[in-house]
């Protein structure tokens, strides 16, 4: 659906993902790790856009993306959590 109007599309989407894994990617792209005020450990992370007709869209409410994280060693305490930006410079990570 389109973000502004919520009119489904019909047409072409273009989908871009990146990828940050390393601490170096996260550092280079300017991103935070921290929820509310807690410093957040990192498995990686991903930012996945969409849009058609250069504007963006969001999923139909109701539906989801099923996402893997590549891994060498997984810990059993690590979760999920989505990011939401505070401003252009601070992402505050909420437990998905």
């Amino acid at each position: 659906m389109f973000e502004k109007t919520g009119k489904e599309i019909t047409g072409k989407v273009q989908i871009s993902v990146k990828e940050y894994y390393k601490i170096s990617d996260i550092i280079l792209a300017n991103l935070s790790t921290t929820s509310g005020n807690e410093i957040l450990e990192t498995g990686g992370m991903i930012n996945i856009t969409v849009s058609s007709n250069n504007e963006n869209c969001i999923l139909k409410k109701g539906q989801s993306i099923e996402i893997n994280f590549p891994t060498k060693k997984k810990k059993d305490d690590m979760k999920l959590y989505s990011g939401n930006w505070e401003n252009e410079n601070h992402i505050n990570w909420q437990l998905a």
